[in-house]
């Protein structure tokens, strides 16, 4: 992987020492390191199809903010694997031999000056792909080889962590999953016991490490985290990714990696459940009584909500599972669920008045009519 300060440093370095100007772009075509700094961010089409095809060197009519420069694109590489491309000014011999001695340059020093300045890195910038197998998905796991994976990485197996599912939707899903796991150690967020697990090209699970700050508001490190990342994957998102989306999927503080595997099906559950409309975090903690109903048989169930769906059969289902749905969503509190329907308060209050006659409940007033009507609503959801 290529690292921006890294590149930024090796830019900075030769202007000084050679007064050449060079540009650096990361994996995914975009200027991270130039002398040109008002040009950084922006996405290179030529670069781009370079990395795509594996191609190892192009020359270009003109350099980025530039209509007569022309110059040369080589390929940057780390272990035979495509990281970026590095472009310099000029034509001819000496400038490609100028081109091929920097790029020998940037690849060695790379290496070494990577260990340098991340000596003690966050887990995300070694992107640890050897943990997610043993941590997520081995079974039974080996807890004995999870310890060894982790010590080799600087991490400790008992910090408090918070689970966060990083899904992506929409278009050009693998571009912006990369590019969460390049940006993620440049945010001032970032810690050394954050632990990033690519799952696929749609989905990552950072376990970020508990500051003592959020300790007490989890939430609130979730609203801040997305506040830090997302205008960064803006700033550095050409205009093919825009159209591309992120949901937050988030479970309670866990303080053993052994207990990673269990949180992880539960947030996949909740992938699955639905998604709350307007919600772009959504917390497994707010859908304990709909995912202890979807684990029961439908034998069982039928003992406590049966008799509830023959009482609202004669109502427009549709209707009864939309109003239900608002209130659930809106934690029994009419005026937000008559906002998230689009309609009055008073109308939404006199359909649940309806379902709570027929029901004889008062979910308003009493808790446990409240829990059993959560419960009736995933009932009806799938046995309307």
């Amino acid at each position: 992987m290529l690292h921006t300060k890294f590149a930024k440093e090796f830019v900075g370095a030769v202007q000084r020492q050679l007064a050449q100007e060079v540009y650096i772009f990361n994996e995914m075509g975009v200027l991270v390191a130039s002398s040109a700094l008002e040009q950084e961010g922006s996405f290179d089409p030529i670069a781009y199809a370079m990395l795509q095809a594996h191609q190892y060197i192009q020359e270009v009519e003109h350099l980025p903010g530039s209509d007569k420069t022309p110059g040369v694109y080589l390929l940057l590489q780390d272990n035979g694997e495509a990281i970026g491309v590095l472009g310099i000014g000029g034509q001819g011999k000496q400038t490609l031999l100028v081109a091929k001695t920097l790029k020998f340059a940037f690849e060695f020093e790379g290496t070494i000056g990577r260990k340098n300045l991340y000596a003690n890195p966050p887990l995300s910038i070694n992107i640890t792909s050897k943990l997610v197998r043993p941590l997520l998905f081995d079974r039974p796991q080996s807890p004995a080889q999870i310890i060894k994976l982790l010590k080799q990485a600087n991490l400790k197996p008992d910090c408090p962590r918070l689970p966060i599912l990083i899904h992506f939707f929409g278009e050009h899903l693998l571009e912006c999953s990369r590019r969460v796991l390049d940006t993620h150690p440049m945010l001032s967020m970032a810690h050394a016991q954050d632990m990033l697990l690519p799952i696929d090209g749609q989905s990552i699970l950072l376990c970020k490490a508990l500051e003592e700050r959020y300790a007490n508001n989890t939430r609130q490190l979730v609203e801040d985290y997305m506040a830090d990342l997302e205008p960064r994957m803006v700033r550095q998102c050409h205009a093919k990714t825009v159209c591309t989306k992120i949901r937050y999927l988030v479970a309670p503080v866990q303080y053993s990696v052994l207990h990673y595997q269990n949180v992880y099906e539960k947030l996949l559950w909740l992938l699955s459940y639905k998604r709350a409309p307007g919600k772009k975090a959504e917390y497994l903690t707010d859908y304990l009584l709909e995912y202890a109903v979807s684990q029961q048989e439908e034998s069982a169930l039928n003992a406590f909500f049966e008799d509830g769906r023959m009482r609202l059969k004669h109502m427009d289902m549709s209707v009864v599972l939309c109003t239900l749905g608002a209130l659930v969503d809106a934690n029994m509190k009419p005026v937000q669920a008559a906002q998230a329907l689009h309609m009055h308060k008073n109308t939404v209050i006199a359909r649940l008045r309806k379902i709570n006659e027929a029901l004889e409940i008062s979910p308003l007033s009493n808790t446990k009519d409240a829990v059993y009507l959560i419960g009736l609503f995933r009932y009806l959801s799938v046995h309307p």
